[in-house]
């Protein structure tokens, strides 16, 4: 024990230069805080103002005022638009500002005035024991001279806290704030080095004094009280995003009242009262937010765990967001210019509107854009991966700290000499002890920041990072249309982008950090093997090159699979999107089982893929395993068979423990490599995306623009096609050599057949075609044209209802298909611009015909409209996006056949009260409408468009007498209704949809019911697979134990057994190698259990969604829907198998080290483990509760986060053409903000639950280790088989805790897949016992019988006692208001509403008696609202290819889709775009129509199927309808009344009840009649037509009759 005697003096020599270098330090830090205290002086600013500049020193100056500071910090909060260059940068300061804005999260001190009064006592306490220690030591110097660095450490001690407590010194800015922190951290580095190496050098045998003891504990009071000291008060944050989202995740349905006192325009209605701000809590994530003890042993998180445990569960309001650098708007601002320096392809500009963009770059998995996103993602996190970088080198040195102990300790135990001398035994083996203790500490302690670093902050700022980038980069994509671009490009793709691609870039955080730590830790393992078995640990090092070819092949072909497994899954999440957004059509097709075996398809494919990643992965795992193994038999038999050297019981559990931790080296570097491949995979599908094509960007509000004339709009031989590639071979529509000129400040008309291109030019004027050549003159909306923040909100309020109001630089944009968010109709109206008065609001409620249907509703305009507004009718919808187009402040609108939902009544009322009112004046207005009679009156100038060219363009009154109107004066079309009252049963309808959000994204409390781990077990093949696999993983690490006795009795008994060293070796090597078969059938079974559980449980999960009723898709949103296809079933297929094997391998891992050391210590380690059992049971049940429901929190906010993204990728030309993106734009950072507050709390949770254990299983560790040294009769080998174990058992808890954890948050994900697998409520069942004859229905016949329909049992009857007949291939119209009833009528014969008394019948079956199959397969209805899904032109028609191309063809041309060659309908594999994007609205109609003439059902329904097209193509069409489905019945919601004058019979609703029914011609001879009443308001010269048209029919059916 020689050593013994140099210790202590090296021990002194490390405490005093560390010390010295510590006091060095803060002499600099203060000398140049004192410095800088001079231009605190100059500027003559306050302490708060020089706090807030020296917290932002990379500011260009110091503002030099305190409305500049406020400016400053408003800038700095700013976020300019991607690819847009801002008025001023970030660091930048405004010459003049004297707005007193704040920022979006704005963040105050809690009571800092009682903060720095109980400071000043804990420092006055601080100083106390300094000086205390300063006057002990000094009296003690005279006798023991070899205290001077003691007192040199009290020295520097009490001046520091004299600097913390000296009135004068704390009114200096250099200790104000972060120097303050600086010198209690130096306190606290200071008095813990000098305490615990005392203790060291007392454990080496230096005599200790009374007084050195008392020094040395005070330096322990010391380290306490500095350690407690927090260095700033607690932070609130004034953040009403945070407090609405956590408020909506307690009730979805928002209150009247937190609706109406959140939000920009809470004030408006309500005067300018001053509320109480909503203040929130802000988590700690700066280290001076926190005290040193608190961050090292991560304390902030111990009160969310204290209120787990009080109420049960967690709520989102509990969890403190995240502070003002973590906010997604400041971690934009980073590494958007990054963005642009790294990846120069991310944005395209185009100088000119004509110039056409090149195909997007193909981006290889090594390509130099791949490249730049890695060094942007470096260069905006630099500190953060320098600290990693730094930790991981410090971490390593204590990786290999416990076996150098360890060999110490088992050099004292095979001392002779010591031998049945415990006490002395103990005495010498005391410091190794002790350094044991302290290593398992520290290491813990480094390990904690670095995880915290990786799973945390990182984690949260590289997320958000490349969220934000993607969402940008969504608002600027063009819409490409081509069939062969890369799947990432499609509008589809950007949620598997959002929902598994960057979860897997994140998850490469820990592999970078093994490729980081495998060098140095192979470095210092390798040089401790090599101390300990010399030449031969390299010879057994070297054998790891045979594998590495291997390993190459294995993890080439592993990236390949991965890559076609996210092809895979994005084909599947692709065509899921597409039926979600389908299913009522998809529903009353009875096409379920048709898209389920669809998504089965791409689903098999996609397992196929998964199935052969989980083999490679098992062949990597077997490598892996193999690794160490061959490692340690090689080192053991050079060592022994060729050295010739004696494996003593030291040397083997020594090298073992080395080997051991080399082990994860080995076998995490390979396995790393191959997760940076599937990373590098998913980051090059990511830049492939952020490198994609671009719209024209949109230019920055420029005040002059404000005032500027009304701009021109026009076309100058422009030459325009839809948005596509050069390689694009589908047949484009183009619109060639197109000049006009719109009438500036007036209403213009855009009027033609449909498909003549009327879309395209609105299209062209937003800048969403492409302009081949010529020039399209239109002003573009800025970017930031919605008000995104208080100050633009103000200005936009001072506009309001004055001549301000209106842009030139603005335009709006009614599209076809109205574009609405999921929340209340008022906000889906205003659209971010203030509210103010409610005068303007009013009158547009007024003039877009909206005042009655508000009325109708409980909660009026604060009624929530649902996903894209399900719960409206298409005439609401229609009429909310023209009044959102209204409100706004642009100066040029375009309405895309807005009037083309709405009746009679309402197109006369738009047209009276809007189109002629002053709402208009002064604002260009293109308005595309088939109603050319009703609104050409009002029009400036009419264009008339036909085959892609402008047939005619002048005035109203010129095209009136023109050939192209001609006859269309006398014959133009009428609308049914009367007026567009909503009726009760809209109302109804949307009360129903209420209380079923009410349970939106449903969020379990409490632990994970076992119902979920019995449904996984069932799935996974039954219980027989299951106990097959934990056996298997019992038993292999069991046969670690076996293969580690068998090492103990080799290098025991080798000196005095018979066996030469290779008999020993050779079995060593036959229980090695059964462990590793036991280990690949292990894998074998949990994949097999996995792929099982993931195929049954995805079949339950799609059906039992497709089978929903729909009133559950009008609920859920798509988001929601996409989340559980996307993230949580990524989880159940790829991560959930891995988490059981790690909990499993962990647990029977526990359960060897526990019988290895009862073996050894008996019953003395059975007591230790049962006294600290409770301890982890504590731990345990208190993190789990609050990790699962962290966990709950995650996937519910995320859903949040795809939302979205999901209103961005549908909405995006709606946002574009109004200058909506700044404000989506902080929209989704405040959901990211949500979403990041839980991922960094269950971070921190995480490493809290490390520390806790790490610092008890220190503890046990000492215990066991004194038990086992206190042993009298001790078996050296035994007790060194039992230390190795020991060490093992704290990581081997530490990872058991970690794995449950991670096994529980992954069941999360199992129980959401759950939820919809199992609980989910079903239709009525597909087949019964009924089963209708083939050919039903044979003729037709219809009987309806006093039929009564409720939405909700609790909500009054919608149809009352409805009565009629339709005779066997009649012609049966149903007429009548605007929720009338008419639709819920077609909805009940579908039977998507069940009736509740009554019936209807088909040939004398009752429709409920049938299953759903049977009866929607043997309808056809066209529905108002068509969905045309992705594929080729025949997949369309054909879905179940029944019929053949000539067939198909025939059917386009009856409907006048195929009129001339050069159609591009001619070719059945033209290629549908996703949701029908590349046709028209009418033409998606014609589309479905077409596909009802195929099937020629006996019994067809039109559900105001002509609404989108033109009168000529509709009479063509009604002419086909009486043709094609001559012999059936026909019944008809019809807005015109020229599609059904001809009809047999007609039947007026009214309220939701009969008012009249009969043929029509017998109708319009009753003045009293109420379809008399209707057709004569369209006027006399169409009331003559209709009453001519009505004869003209009624005398044909006379005919045909007799």
């Amino acid at each position: 024990m020689a050593n013994a005697w140099d210790a202590p003096a090296t021990i002194l020599q490390a405490e005093c230069g560390i010390c010295g270098l510590v006091v060095v330090y803060v002499v600099c830090r203060s000398l140049q805080y004192l410095v800088e205290s001079r231009m605190y002086r100059r500027l003559s600013l306050s302490s708060a103002q020089y706090d807030s500049y020296r917290e932002n020193p990379d500011a260009d100056s110091p503002p030099q005022s305190p409305n500049q500071m406020v400016a400053h910090d408003i800038h700095q909060n700013s976020e300019a638009f991607l690819g847009q260059d801002a008025e001023m940068r970030p660091g930048q300061f405004p010459i003049q500002s004297d707005q007193d804005d704040s920022s979006a999260c704005q963040e105050l001190k809690v009571n800092p005035a009682m903060f720095w009064r109980r400071m000043a006592i804990w420092q006055h306490v601080l100083l106390l024991h300094t000086g205390l220690g300063l006057v002990l030591t000094l009296t003690h110097l005279r006798s023991e001279p070899s205290t001077i660095h003691v007192l040199a450490a009290y020295t520097a001690l009490f001046l520091m806290a004299t600097c913390l407590t000296w009135p004068p010194l704390t009114k200096l800015p250099s200790l104000r704030n972060t120097n303050r922190w600086r010198l209690i951290c130096s306190m606290v580095i200071i008095s813990f080095c000098i305490a615990f190496g005392e203790l060291f050098r007392y454990s080496f045998g230096v005599p200790f004094s009374i007084r050195d003891w008392v020094a040395t504990l005070n330096l322990g009071a010391i380290f306490c009280v500095a350690g407690c000291l927090p260095g700033q008060p607690k932070t609130v944050a004034i953040s009403p995003e945070a407090v609405q989202l956590s408020e909506e995740d307690l009730d979805p349905t928002h209150s009247d009242h937190n609706r109406s006192s959140s939000g920009p325009d809470a004030n408006d209605a309500h005067g300018n009262q001053e509320d109480q701000p909503p203040l929130v809590p802000v988590a700690p994530e700066a280290p001076i937010a926190n005290s040193v003890l608190g961050l090292l042993f991560f304390a902030h998180f111990v009160p969310i765990i204290q209120l787990a445990r009080r109420r049960g569960y967690l709520r989102a309001i509990d969890i403190p967001i995240l502070g003002r650098k973590m906010q997604a708007d400041w971690l934009a601002s980073e590494v958007r210019d990054l963005l642009h320096r790294y990846v120069p392809g991310s944005v395209k500009t185009r100088t000119t509107s004509s110039s056409i963009p090149s195909d997007s770059r193909d981006v290889k998995l090594w390509s130099r854009d791949t490249r730049g996103i890695l060094m942007m993602l470096f260069a905006a996190n630099q500190t953060l991966f320098m600290a990693m970088f730094g930790l991981t080198i410090f971490a390593v040195g204590f990786y290999y700290a416990p076996s150098f102990f360890a060999n110490r300790i088992f050099a004292v135990l095979e001392d002779d000499t010591l031998q049945n001398q415990p006490n002395r035994r103990l005495k010498e083996a005391l410091p190794w002890v002790l350094g044991l203790f302290c290593t398992v500490i520290v290491s813990s302690t480094l390990q904690g920041q670095l995880w915290s670093i990786l799973e945390a902050s990182l984690t949260v700022r590289i997320t958000t990072q490349l969220s934000t980038l993607m969402y940008n980069k969504t608002l600027l994509r063009r819409n490409d249309s081509n069939p062969n671009q890369d799947a990432s490009s499609n509008s589809s793709q950007v949620m598997t982008l959002h929902l598994v691609d960057l979860k897997r870039v994140t998850k490469m955080l820990f592999d970078l950090f093994m490729l980081i730590n495998v060098p140095f830790e192979l470095l210092v393992g390798g040089y401790f093997a090599y101390v300990l078995l010399g030449k031969s640990a390299l010879v057994g090092l070297s054998s790891t090159l045979v594998l590495i070819p291997l390993i190459t092949i294995v993890s080439n072909k592993f990236s390949r699979t991965n890559e076609q497994l996210m092809s895979a899954r994005d084909q599947r999440m692709g065509l899921l999107n597409e039926s979600f957004l389908g299913i009522r059509m998809i529903k009353s097709q009875a096409w379920e089982r048709r898209f389920d075996q669809r998504v089965q398809e791409k689903r098999g494919d996609e397992l196929r893929r998964q199935q052969q990643s989980f083999l490679l992965q098992a062949v990597l795992a077997t490598i892996l395993e193999l690794n160490p193994l061959i490692v340690t038999l090689v080192a053991f038999a050079h060592y022994t068979m060729i050295c010739h050297n004696n494996l003593t019981p030291k040397l083997a559990f020594t090298s073992l423990a080395v080997f051991n931790e080399l082990r994860w080296t080995l076998t995490l570097l390979p396995q790393s490599l191959t997760n940076i491949l599937q990373a590098l995979v998913s980051l090059r599908r990511i830049c492939a995306f952020l490198v994609s094509n671009e719209v024209d960007a949109s230019p920055a509000t420029q005040q002059a623009s404000l005032s500027a004339p009304l701009a021109t709009v026009a076309f100058r031989q422009a030459t325009i096609s839809w948005p596509s590639t050069q390689q694009s071979s589908t047949c484009d529509f183009v619109l060639r050599d197109v000049s006009l000129e719109f009438a500036t400040g007036q209403c213009n008309l855009i009027c033609g057949r449909v498909g003549a291109g009327k879309s395209l030019l609105l299209q062209a004027l937003l800048h969403e075609a492409d302009v081949q050549s010529g020039e399209v003159m239109c002003p573009r909306s800025p970017w930031d044209a919605i008000p995104f923040d208080a100050r633009s909100h103000k200005q936009a309020l001072d506009a309001l209802d004055t001549k301000r109001w209106l842009r030139s630089d603005m335009v709006a944009y009614a599209p076809q298909v109205p574009y609405l968010m999921n929340t209340t109709l008022r906000e889906n109206i205003l659209f971010g611009f203030p509210l103010g008065s409610g005068h303007r609001y009013e009158r547009v409620l007024d003039a877009c015909a909206l005042r009655n249907d508000l009325q109708q509703l409980d909660q009026g305009d604060l009624t929530e409209v649902g996903e894209n507004g399900m719960e409206l009718s298409g005439g609401q919808k229609a009429r909310i996006a023209l009044a959102r187009a209204v409100y706004s402040r642009a100066s040029v609108l375009l309405l895309d056949d807005v009037f083309s939902a709405v009746d009679t009544h309402t197109a006369k009322h738009l047209t009276d009260r809007l189109l002629n009112s002053d709402l208009l004046h002064h604002r260009t207005t293109l308005l595309v409408s088939h109603n050319v009679q009703l609104v050409g009156k009002c029009m400036k100038r009419v264009i008339f468009m036909e085959q892609g060219s402008i047939a005619f363009q002048g005035s109203s009154s010129e095209f009136f007498e023109s050939e192209h109107f001609k006859g269309l004066l006398d014959t133009e079309q009428s609308d049914v209704l009367e007026h567009a009252e909503e009726s009760k049963m809209v109302s109804a309808r949307m009360e129903a949809a209420k209380e079923s959000r009410r349970t939106s994204e449903h969020r379990e409390k409490g632990h994970i019911a076992w119902k979920v781990w019995k449904e996984y077990i069932q799935s996974a093949n039954g219980w027989p697979l299951c106990i097959v696999t934990l056996a298997l993983f019992t038993i292999t690490n069991l046969w670690e134990l076996v293969t580690n006795a068998w090492l103990r009795e080799w290098s025991s008994k080798q000196t005095t057994s018979s066996h030469q060293n290779s008999w020993w070796l050779g079995w060593y090597v036959i229980l090695a190698t059964f462990g590793v078969v036991f280990g690949v059938l292990r894998w074998a079974g949990i994949y097999s259990m996995s792929l099982f559980a993931s195929r049954r449980l995805f079949d339950k999960m799609l059906w039992r969604t497709l089978r929903a009723p729909l009133r559950f898709h009008d609920w859920m949103t798509r988001g929601g829907l996409l989340n559980r296809f996307g993230q949580d079933l990524e989880v159940l297929d790829s991560e959930f198998a891995q988490s059981i094997a790690d909990v499993a391998v962990k647990t029977t891992q526990l359960l060897t080290t526990c019988i290895a050391l009862y073996y050894v210590s008996g019953l003395q380690f059975v007591v230790a483990l049962l006294l600290l059992t409770p301890v982890y049971t504590w731990l345990s049940q208190s993190y789990i509760t609050t990790a699962r429901d962290l966990q709950r929190l995650t996937s519910t906010s995320r859903s949040r986060v795809v939302n979205a993204f999901g209103n961005a990728v549908h909405g995006v030309m709606v946002l574009r053409a109004f200058g909506a993106q700044k404000k989506f734009t902080q929209q989704l950072n405040a959901v990211l903000n949500n979403n990041n507050r839980f991922v960094w709390w269950s971070a921190q949770g995480s490493r809290w639950i490390s520390q806790m254990f790490n610092l008890v299983s220190a503890f046990l560790v000492l215990g066991s280790s004194v038990s086992i040294l206190l042993q009298k009769y001790l078996d050296a080998p035994m007790a060194d088989f039992s230390i190795t174990f020991l060490i093992e058992l704290n990581f081997t808890l530490l990872i058991l805790m970690r794995m449950y954890t991670v096994f529980q948050t992954c069941g999360v994900a199992v129980e959401r897949v759950f939820e919809f697998a199992d609980t989910m409520d079903q239709e009525a069942p597909e087949f019964t016992d009924i089963i209708p004859p083939a050919d039903w229905p044979s003729q037709g016949h219809v009987q309806v019988k006093d039929l009564c329909v409720k939405y909700a049992s609790d909500q009054s009857d919608v149809l009352h006692r409805i009565s009629f007949e339709i005779p066997p291939g009649r012609k049966f119209a149903v007429v009548g208001p605007t929720g009338s009833g008419k639709s819920t009528l077609v909805n009940t014969i579908f039977r998507f509403v069940e009736p509740q008394t009554g019936s209807i019948t088909i040939d004398d079956i009752d429709v409920t008696k049938l299953g759903l199959t049977d009866l929607r397969q043997r309808l056809q209805i066209v529905p108002q609202d068509p969905v045309i899904l992705s594929g080729s032109l025949r997949s369309i028609l054909d879905v179940f290819d029944e019929f053949s191309d000539e067939q198909l063809l025939d059917s386009l041309r009856r409907v006048s889709l195929i009129e001339n060659e050069k159609s591009c309908f001619n070719d059945l594999s033209f290629t549908i775009a996703e949701g029908g994007e590349n046709l028209s609205q009418g033409q998606r109609q014609l589309l479905c129509l077409a596909r009802a003439i195929l099937r020629r059902s006996r019994v067809v329904l039109f559900d105001e199927a002509s609404s989108s097209i033109d009168l000529e193509t509709d009479l063509r069409i009604t002419e086909v309808v009486q043709e094609a489905f001559g012999s059936s019945t026909v019944l008809t919601i019809a807005h015109r009344l020229r599609t059904v004058i001809t009809y047999d019979q007609v039947l007026f609703m009214d309220k939701g009840k009969v008012a009249e029914i009969g043929n029509p011609h017998t109708l319009l001879q009753d003045p009293q009649s109420e379809f008399y009443k209707l057709c004569q308001s369209a006027g006399k010269a169409e009331f003559s037509f209709l009453s001519e048209a009505a004869r003209e029919a009624h005398e044909k059916r006379l005919k045909r009759s007799s």
